[in-house]
């Protein structure tokens, strides 16, 4: 069901790739997982013809990559979850605190200070509190709870780096599949080394509403979002629940295993849990 609804959801959107991944969130147990492009297993067990293997192996469709587990892609809104979370417990903000929000903001240049950077909401969002900006998606909002705007000091771009390798962003999950990636979490340090360049507040801007250069993976993000559903733990995804004899015996049994202790406040959580709800 889940593959034939992303397939005609793709066919309507005008896309050629996409995923779509269903986890038990009481013990990360996936219960399915898709990507698309797919091809077809029993190809190979004939061996390829010419055009089967021009279309696995030399076009941009790539249809032998598991976009779910090795797939790393900006997450864009789906990031702020985590950032409102870690925004709470480090007193950066109250969750009835109201941040102006219009359609841009800007700031100057710290080297030249005729030179202005604007970022952008992609609404005008007014004054919004934490579960509205999370329900509305306000960049703005995360703008300042992240980088700091306002009266606001911000987490910063380490404080942000740190919640994020907490909750295994930066790390393969383990499933039960070949070809996982982790995802990518960048710093000063390394936009310094491999870009010649300083760490500016936009970057700390962009990397808050899950842009510029943080990259995770489809499965992590489930995951996450599966912890924050059940409130207490990101668990291992796995796929095999158990192996059986031929006889029918039970060979082995695989547990759930926590990967990460979801050890807000639960009033931080509420908040934050509240807020999705409300973008429903």
């Amino acid at each position: 069901k889940i593959y034939s609804e992303l397939e005609k959801g793709l066919r309507d959107a005008g896309s050629k790739s996409g995923v779509a991944v269903a986890m038990d969130p009481r013990d990360g147990r996936v219960l399915s997982l898709v990507s698309l492009p797919s091809y077809n297993n029993n190809a190979f067990a004939k061996g390829l013809n010419s055009e089967e293997y021009e279309l696995f192996f030399q076009t941009k469709k790539e249809p032998l990559l598991n976009r779910v587990v090795s797939g790393r892609f900006a997450p864009g809104s789906t990031i702020k979850p985590l950032v409102a979370l870690a925004a709470l417990e480090e007193g950066v903000i109250s969750s009835v605190k109201k941040i102006n929000a219009p359609g841009f903001i800007t700031i100057q240049n710290p080297y030249n200070p005729e030179v202005v950077y604007t970022f952008r909401d992609w609404r005008n969002h007014g004054w919004v509190s934490m579960r509205e900006a999370i329900a509305h998606s306000s960049d703005i909002y995360f703008y300042t709870i992240g980088g700091g705007f306002y009266d606001v000091k911000g987490l910063g771009i380490n404080k942000l780096a740190e919640y994020f390798s907490k909750f295994k962003l930066d790390s393969a999950l383990g499933i039960d599949l070949n070809g996982e990636a982790a995802g990518f979490v960048p710093s000063p340090e390394w936009k310094e080394q491999y870009r010649n360049e300083g760490w500016y507040q936009g970057d700390t801007f962009n990397v808050s509403i899950g842009q510029g250069d943080l990259l995770v993976t489809p499965l992590w993000l489930t995951d996450f979002i599966a912890a924050v559903g059940n409130g207490r733990a990101m668990f291992k995804p796995f796929i095999v629940s158990k192996i059986l004899a031929p006889d029918g015996n039970t060979v082995k049994v695989f547990q759930p295993e926590k990967l990460a202790d979801l050890n807000f406040s639960p009033e931080n959580l509420k908040v934050v849990r509240e807020g999705m709800k409300l973008a429903a």
